[in-house]
């Protein structure tokens, strides 16, 4: 508890040992029975032993490890497990329950977290290789069935299996939040407010590492395959119907069945105004449903996803890539290090008088020229 609240707890136990004070004089001096007299006698060493714990607890007050209590206060909710203390900062160390709190919060608002779900790859280390299937266009790939006569030998054949290797790297946020904040509106601000701004800023960074890191992230990656509109064709607006069902043809069998389109939400609008002759204005119907009416939640039977850290429609530019069509999960490999740590520190900042917290996670993810195939790319003309 803090200061304020322990002091007021000190005072009230201090009237109330007074007030039991009086009665038990009052009882003795009216010759009292012993029953009444043990009971107040009882209650008096009580509350005596209490106002000496409260006294020994505001003696250590600075250097007291955090309890179940005190965490439960600033998240808003039940806490099972002990704290434990980090030495190099002198801070506390908030178990478990917080940190995943952060991370179920963290998957509501993240497109990875959503469109892998499941599929993120647990990793026991930092480096860790994931047998993956190779594309069953390469030669010796799968074991390929052949008629067999009876009585004849069976032919060999083998199964390739690549590997795709992850390697977590490490992100992380650290926020300086006042006494006087944590003092005035300690539940509401960590536990409501700041678990939410980290959770979606954490979310939105995986994001855009997977999305749109040079070199790597889908949008970027050679591994992944690739629609370039035609010449000319060198803006988001100059998207055609013909342009996005390419996409479809482009990945393996399995990426077509299990596929979806991923896109940011204006660049949705843009397709939805896009009608059968390849203009937004008056050229012809809408070629998908109608933006006055509604816009569907499919194109040709595939949902439709809105990934906020793709392209938007104000982000056209010439060799843009802006659309996705494929099974994500299956073209590109997520994972995870351990769990995500949240740390709470009063030393760091203490000349400011300010507590620090901080939260920090391992991710990785990575594809190859192989299973990459299971995802395509819209690209504007150079």
């Amino acid at each position: 508890m803090a200061d304020l609240e322990l002091q007021k707890v000190s005072e009230e136990l201090a009237n109330k040992l007074d007030d039991i004070s009086k009665s038990f004089e009052d009882a003795v001096a009216k010759r009292a029975s012993v029953e009444d007299i043990n009971t107040l006698k009882a209650d008096l060493a009580e509350n005596k032993k209490q106002l000496q714990e409260i006294a020994a607890a505001a003696k250590n007050w600075e250097t007291r490890p955090v309890t179940d209590q005190d965490k439960c206060r600033m998240i808003g909710e039940a806490v099972l497990k002990a704290q434990s203390t980090t030495a190099a900062e002198g801070g506390n160390l908030v178990d478990d329950e917080f940190s995943h709190e952060i991370r179920s919060t963290q998957n509501k608002y993240g497109a990875v977290r959503s469109i892998w779900g499941s599929q993120i790859i647990p990793m026991a280390t930092d480096v860790l290789k994931v047998p993956v299937d190779t594309y069953e266009g390469t030669a010796g790939s799968d074991p390929l069935p052949i008629a067999v006569t009876e009585g004849d030998q069976f032919t060999e054949d083998a199964a390739t299996v690549a590997q795709v290797t992850l390697t977590a790297a490490k992100f992380g946020t650290m926020v300086f939040v006042s006494n006087e904040l944590m003092a005035d509106s300690f539940v509401d601000f960590i536990g409501n407010y700041l678990r939410t701004k980290i959770a979606r800023q954490a979310a939105k960074k995986e994001d855009d590492v997977v999305f749109n890191t040079a070199s790597t992230g889908i949008l970027k990656s050679s591994n992944i395959l690739e629609v370039v509109m035609g010449a000319g064709n060198d803006t988001f607006a100059s998207l055609t119907l013909e342009n996005v069902r390419a996409l479809q043809d482009l990945v393996t069998d399995e990426a077509f069945e299990e596929g979806s389109y991923y896109m940011h939400r204006s660049i949705k609008t843009l397709l939805a105004n896009t009608r059968v002759g390849g203009s937004t204005t008056t050229d012809g119907p809408f070629g998908w449903g109608n933006p006055n009416v509604g816009i569907p939640p499919s194109f040709d039977g595939y949902t439709v996803s809105n990934v906020s850290k793709m392209p938007t429609s104000a982000d056209t530019a010439a060799s843009t890539e802006f659309l996705l069509f494929g099974d994500l999960p299956m073209g590109m490999l997520v994972g995870e290090r351990g769990t995500a740590e949240l740390a709470v520190s009063p030393h760091h900042r203490f000349d400011y008088d300010q507590q620090t917290v901080r939260y920090a996670w391992r991710f990785a993810y990575s594809t190859d020229a192989n299973i990459g195939r299971a995802i395509a790319r819209l690209k504007t003309a150079a």
